[in-house]
Formats: C-alpha cells, sequence, structure tokens
C-alpha cells in the first residue's frame, strides 16, 4: 500500500507566518511567539520525513522540543549564553530544515507532472533556505555582534536576521545591513548564489515537466 504523501501546503503557510512575523522578533514576547510558530513548522517538518518507527517520532518531536526550549532559554537570556549552545541549537534547527529540503527536492526532481504541491513545495524550499540563513546570522550577531554594521540604525533599533537573510537571497540589497565579518560575508555571498540558481533550476525543472506532461497526453 503506497504511503500517503503529507501535503505542503501546511507547511507553506506556517513558513509564511514565521515570514510575517519577524519583525516580532525585536522583542522578547516576540521572539517567543516567533519560536512557538518555529517550533509547529518543526513538528509539520517531521511528518515529511515518514517515519515508521514511533519511537523516531517521539525523538525527533523531543528534538524539536528541546529547539524551543533552547531558542527560549538563548534569545530570552534566562541564563549565562554559552557558545555550546548556541550551536547546539542551531544544529538541531538546521538539521530538520536541511533534510526538509533534501527530501522535498528529491520529490520536485521524481515528479512526473507539475501539481499545486510541486509549486507549493518549490516555493517552501526558497523559504526554508532563508529561514536557515536567518537562523544563521542571528546565532552570528549574537555572539559576535560586530560581524555586522548597522549605518542608517535608529536608536533602540536592533539587527533583524531575518529581514537581511531575505534581502540577501533576493539580491536586493539596501546596503542598511553591511556583513563585516569575512566568514559573514562568504555566507552572505553562499545566500546570494543560492537566492540566484534556485529559482533558476527550479523553474527550469517545472518548466521541463510541464512540456514532458503535455506531450504525453
Amino acid at each position: 500500500m503506497a504511503t500517503k504523501k503529507p501535503s505542503p501546503h501546511r507547511l507553506l503557510l506556517l513558513l509564511i507566518i514565521l515570514f510575517i512575523l519577524s519583525p516580532l522578533w525585536q522583542t522578547r514576547l516576540g521572539r517567543l511567539i516567533h519560536d512557538i510558530f518555529l517550533f509547529i513548522a518543526l513538528l509539520v517538518i517531521i511528518d515529511i520525513f515518514h517515519l515508521r518507527s514511533k519511537s523516531l517520532k517521539i525523538l525527533y518531536r523531543l528534538l524539536a522540543f528541546i529547539a524551543l526550549l533552547l531558542d527560549t532559554i538563548i534569545w530570552l537570556k534566562l541564563f549565562p549564553i554559552h557558545l555550546a549552545l548556541i550551536t547546539f541549537n542551531i544544529f538541531i534547527e538546521i538539521c530538520f530544515l536541511g533534510m526538509a529540503i533534501l527530501i522535498i527536492l528529491r520529490r520536485i526532481y521524481f515528479e512526473d507532472k507539475v501539481t499545486n504541491d510541486t509549486i507549493r513545495n518549490g516555493i517552501n524550499v526558497y523559504l526554508l533556505i532563508g529561514i536557515i540563513f536567518a537562523i544563521i546570522y542571528r546565532a552570528i550577531h549574537l555572539e559576535v555582534p560586530q560581524s555586522f554594521y548597522l549605518p542608517f540604525a535608529e536608536q533602540g533599533s536592533t539587527f533583524d536576521p531575518f529581514y537581511f537573510s531575505f534581502l540577501t537571497l533576493t539580491t536586493v540589497g539596501y546596503g542598511d545591513i553591511i556583513p563585516i565579518s569575512p566568514w559573514v560575508r562568504v555566507l552572505t555571498n553562499l545566500e546570494g548564489i543560492a537566492g540566484i540558481l534556485y529559482p533558476t533550476t527550479i523553474i527550469a525543472r517545472l518548466v521541463s515537466l510541464y512540456i514532458l506532461h503535455n506531450h504525453q497526453k
């Protein structure tokens, strides 16, 4: 019996909510709300993994909860922050999101026709890429704030990793946030390249699937 594929619309909705709520990251309560939605997104991503073992599902859900707990501790500064804690936190989140990207891309590659789910999956991957880089930028800024320069920042304003990440991914670059650290510049270059190459390759794939499907009719 074939396993039913989870619909990507729930993940897309959650990622869009994360994107819209990113300005709330400026406040402590906003960060908590944002992290809760990220936790829900991780739970939805677990369904994408098609885990048959109940123990593995429990383990992944536990890891997702640990990621939420660590986010709360780190970003609300409930305890002294250590680099190891930050590294472990972003490792869990990036592993979840990275695995989701690989699985979704594999599905897109093996699709034999373009459907609404195929398009949603393509958008999901694009948003996941931006969120992964945002998580990395956020961790870097927390540990080494001088890695970024805000030349036009008003008093009381703070670094917004989601805003910066999607500006870089879309190669807009307003210049209101400037990467200073050489390693951060490498990351921004990689994200900019991904932001250019991914839409090009995914559009080419979808167009080829559409043409192939029409020829087979």
